[in-house]
């Protein structure tokens, strides 16, 4: 069967910016926080998990400085769960990442390749995005920003390239966008629904 990484205590790590630890395999599922399980990961690279960190914990998980390629969802943030990740580039996902927790994420390089990049679909969800950049193939890609219901989605100083919509939102409560550039798209902004 696949293997994942269970975390019910605490999983830190970290290495050296110029070597950073690894964690690889073929279709493993990835790491998996429960209860009071605790992710804290600084320069270690997450390769080919069908979810790199799939959090529903009740104590936040941090991944920075990290890597998360050949993969499925980079993150899977169950509802009540928090993770925060800086600094963090993501590379050929096959899927996206969703919140129905808390998700904050700065300097992200988010190649959503060819797919939604984050994706909130809980009226509880809150999303702060700052200072990053998310980016697919062409305009007719999927759309990269999306909340299908959230508290709060908050982005600002990011820049937002090659997708249908820079940002598609139905039911969110809180809009939020700041100094943000949206290029390369079909439309910069569908809201639906919301108020």
């Amino acid at each position: 069967g696949a293997v994942s990484i269970t975390v019910l205590g605490t999983l830190t790590g970290s290495s050296a910016q110029a070597s950073h630890a690894k964690l690889t395999g073929a279709s493993w599922l990835g790491i998996i926080a429960n209860g009071k399980g605790q992710v804290l990961l600084d320069g270690v690279d997450l390769v080919g998990a069908a979810v790199g960190i799939d959090d529903s914990s009740s104590v936040a998980a941090q991944y920075d400085n990290g890597t998360i390629s050949f993969g499925g969802h980079p993150f899977l943030v169950k509802a009540a769960a928090t993770l925060s990740s800086a600094h963090t580039t993501i590379v050929t996902p096959s899927n996206d990442t969703q919140v129905e927790g808390a998700f904050t994420g700065s300097y992200l390089d988010y190649d959503a390749n060819g797919g939604y990049a984050v994706y909130a679909d809980d009226p509880a969800a809150n999303v702060f995005i700052e200072d990053s950049k998310f980016h697919g193939a062409n305009a007719g890609d999927p759309d990269l920003l999306n909340a299908y219901g959230a508290s709060k989605f908050h982005v600002a100083y990011t820049d937002i390239t090659g997708a249908h919509c820079g940002f598609h939102f139905a039911g969110v409560a809180t809009l939020e966008v700041d100094h943000v550039t949206v290029h390369g798209v079909t439309n910069g902004a569908d809201l639906w629904g919301s108020g």
